[in-house]
């Protein structure tokens, strides 16, 4: 019995062997590391890749004979045949250099280089492979992201620079992505590291990872336009074609092909793409971008590798194996470089989703996904670590020990905390890392003010914020306003608590004297209007006085839908100027207006001074929306569908209140992507005062204006508009638009495209019964740090006013 039961472990012990490993180092003919090779293994649709160093590693969990085929951009494919057991295997292999030979044909001044027919036959499949072959599928994909910094400047903007040169960012993840036709995903990111952060989870998506060369537009994540897929509908018009040469594997003809852009700033590829004859589908790709393509990045490259994928007997796709994104980068005086490694595995082309399975939303991150430990990934990581990597994992996870101890805290906090000239100006921030607070006190650009209200201002607002465990916090801030010329102080206390980070949900509570400005938003800031009111002689600054007390709630009731509500009381009074004598420039024929806005001043039955309740409330509709769910936070990160707000306002008569109305708006949002024609952002906004049967002038409907040569950035806002000429209490209907080209026609022109400016078109459009039909339209060049706009407008289609904007980043 004994000899029989060990005779029956000799004859099944392979069936029962545990998961062998397979390691080893792919070189060339020369002994140089090949780094990205696909290593996979025919029969059990399993891969692997190998690092900068032709380091790879993968696993097979059962016995028996396989063979492992190594393939390689430029090389010849490798097959090599193991028995595996419980031992692991050691295996290195060397590639041949492939050959791409061209085929004898007779040259003549017509002739066109058969890379075109073979391009031609491409685009023909395109739809197919992207749409048609693949309906649906599941896979693992796990990313691994490095950037590093070469060089800094030692100082910024009079600010030392801590940062420290070499490996800034490491991290990797392991997602499970689910896919069906059309473009509907989910992803739950299993795994998360980051080094030196156990605490923290990283920010790859591994769904937006790939290069997808079989959409016409691509490659967002290296310029914001995308680029022309060489294979795209269009493709023609903005790459020439050269057939390198053809080879041959495993009975299957390869084609190499060079891109060759067009133009210098076209948004195409340089580098080659490989069709396999026949088929006509993409083999593998090594592509480059150049700094004229790109923001911010010198340059770009993309490497790509498709491996055979048996569903039956019968039938074999090409699925993606792996990608490496790298980079290079020069900014204000920083210089470095990256790549992110992206390694898809455990495929399934046939899952079962159910009816559901694809809701809104799209990305989740497992709560113990940073909690695995060095076994774990050991075990699941495709992808070898450098040594380089390896250090720095070492290096920063013991740094995090020490940092998150009280006196190395402290020790920070205190370099950190150390005050500097500068801050004088532009503020000071005190902050205590162990306990997660953080006091900041204002500079005195935004502590002395002027205006002709209150002359010489003082408003000092220091804050106060403590944060809590899953990034709730709370924060408070007294506000303390003295004017020298109205002998007046005002004070106000605001209390803020972000307590549902996942609900976005916040609570908030002010109230006080203070001044406020007639639109109850900032339609012109206090610095920007005290530079107008002392060097060019205008204040446009408009303000009243209120005692008050506010409390605002807001909160996701659903994934797409918000309610924000706020309730008012206030106490309002009429201001007038007292500082009308004191101006460092005075301008011949220009004198300041007063306090009380145009449009007020012509009706005279129109009051400031009143009393006020108001309840308000906002739903906010995002249909179709996509979101990402950390365990602390939640972000929107796609929608199909345009946003929708609803309004109303609701001015109560009751408990000594002496305004009664009603307000409705409904606000629509959205952006649309235009691939290399740029971004288009649009709003549509219609309101009316159901009722308006007693309400001061406070409570119209104001108009964000603009009377200064800056450019304003706000949403909904206006260029040439006067602050408060088209304000209402009946209806209205606005309209916003830009058209933002990005370089699509400014790369063209020989003077613009070493600056890179964007071309962007505005119009915005407002009606009101009083004052009918208002435009004004704007055309301007954007770069990274100035802009430049023309704008002109008309009224009930008469011209009006023209002017220059300028804009900066600051």
């Amino acid at each position: 019995m004994r000899i029989l039961f060990l005779f029956l472990i000799i004859i099944l012990s392979p069936y029962f062997a545990e998961a062998a490993k397979i390691t080893g180092k792919i070189t060339s003919e020369k002994g140089e590391p090949i780094e990205f090779a696909s290593i996979y293994v025919k029969g059990l649709n399993s891969s692997s890749t190998s690092n900068e160093k032709g380091q790879y590693e993968f696993t097979i969990n059962k016995a028996g004979n396989y063979t492992i085929v190594f393939q390689s951009i430029g090389y010849k494919n490798f097959e090599k045949n193991i028995d595996i057991t419980d031992n692991d295997i050691v295996l290195n292999v060397k590639l041949e250099t492939e050959l791409y030979m061209l085929e004898a044909v007779t040259i003549s001044a017509s002739t066109k280089d058969r890379a075109y027919y073979i391009i031609e036959k491409a685009q023909e499949k395109r739809k197919y492979y992207l749409k048609e072959e693949i309906k649906s599928s599941q896979c693992r994909i796990y990313t691994k992201g490095l950037q590093r910094i070469n060089k800094r400047p030692k100082s910024m903007f009079g600010q030392n620079i801590t940062l420290d040169t070499g490996i800034v960012y490491l991290s990797e993840s392991i997602a499970e992505v689910d896919f069906k036709q059309v473009k509907q995903y989910s992803e739950k990111m299993i795994s998360s590291r980051v080094s030196g952060n156990n605490r923290g989870f990283s920010f790859n998506q591994a769904s937006d990872a790939w290069v997808n060369l079989y959409e016409n537009i691509n490659g967002q994540e290296m310029s914001p336009r995308g680029v022309v897929s060489p294979i795209a509908s269009n493709a023609m018009g903005y790459y020439d074609y050269k057939l390198i040469g053809t080879s041959r594997e495993n009975n299957q003809i390869i084609h190499k092909i060079q891109l060759i852009p067009k133009r210098l700033n076209a948004p195409a590829y340089s580098g080659f793409v490989y069709i396999m004859e026949g088929s006509w589908r993409i083999y593998s790709a090594e592509l480059s971008l150049r700094k004229e393509v790109m923001e911010f990045i010198d340059s770009a490259s993309v490497q790509q590798n498709y491996v055979p994928y048996k569903i039956n007997d019968s039938t074999e796709v090409w699925i993606p194996s792996s990608q490496k994104i790298s980079f290079h980068f020069k900014v204000l005086g920083f210089e470095g470089s990256g790549y992110f490694n992206h390694f898809f595995s455990n495929y399934n082309l046939q899952p079962n989703f159910q009816k559901k399975h694809f809701k809104s939303i799209a990305f989740t991150v497992e709560k113990d996904a940073n909690k695995r430990d060095d076994k774990y990934w050991e075990e699941l990581r495709p992808l070898p670590l450098s040594a380089e990597e390896k250090k720095d994992y070492k290096r920063r996870d013991s740094l995090q020990v020490i940092k998150e101890t009280k006196p190395y805290q402290d020790s920070v906090d205190r370099h950190r905390n150390k005050f500097r000239p500068l801050q004088i100006l532009f503020g000071y921030n005190y902050s205590h890392g162990f306990s997660k607070t953080r006091f900041s006190i204002p500079g005195l650009f935004n502590v002395v003010q002027y205006n002709t209200i209150e002359g010489l201002v003082l408003n000092f607002a220091p804050t106060f914020r403590k944060t809590y465990e899953n990034r709730r916090f709370f924060s408070i801030e007294p506000t303390i306003r003295y004017g020298f010329s109205n002998e007046k102080w005002q004070g106000k206390l605001g209390t803020s608590f972000y307590f549902a980070p996942q609900k976005n949900g916040f609570l908030t509570a002010e109230g006080g004297q203070f001044v406020e400005q007639f639109s109850r938003q900032t339609s012109i800031t206090p610095f920007l209007n005290s530079v107008y009111t002392l060097f060019d002689e205008q204040n446009f600054l408009k303000m009243y006085e209120k005692a008050y007390g506010r409390f605002v709630f807001a909160h996701d009731i659903t994934p797409g839908i918000r309610f924000a509500g706020v309730s008012e009381y206030a106490q309002r009074r009429e201001l007038q100027n007292t500082a009308l004598d004191y101006t460092w420039r005075n301008v011949d024929g220009r004198e300041f207006t007063s306090n009380i806005p145009q449009t007020l001043a012509d009706a005279p039955n129109l009051s400031t001074n009143s009393t006020s309740w108001t309840l308000g409330g906002t739903m906010t509709f995002n249909f179709g929306a996509k979101y990402a769910i950390y365990p602390d936070r939640k972000f929107t990160i796609d929608s199909k569908y345009p946003t929708f707000r609803l309004s109303y306002r609701k001015g109560i008569k009751t408990a000594g209140s002496e305004v009664d109305y009603d307000f409705m708006s409904l606000n629509m949002t959205d952006d649309y992507n235009l691939g290399v024609f740029g971004k288009l952002n649009i709003e549509v906004e219609a309101g009316k005062f159901l009722t308006n049967n007693q309400m001061s002038f406070i409570d119209y409907r104001h108009f964000l204006g603009n009377e200064t040569i800056f450019f304003r950035k706000d949403a909904g806002s206006f260029q040439l508009l006067d602050y408060y000429s088209h304000s209402t209490n009946q209806e209205y209907i606005k309209a916003h638009f830009e058209q933002n080209f990005g370089g699509f026609i400014t790369n063209s022109i020989p003077l613009l495209k070493k600056v890179k400016p964007n071309l962007v078109l505005n119009g915005n459009y407002l009606w009101t019964p009083n004052r009918q039909n208002y435009f004004e339209g704007g055309i301007g060049l954007e770069t990274t740090f100035v802009s430049v706009y023309y704008f002109r407008s008309w009224e009930t289609y008469s011209p009006q006013n023209q002017g220059v904007k300028l804009g900066f980043i600051f």
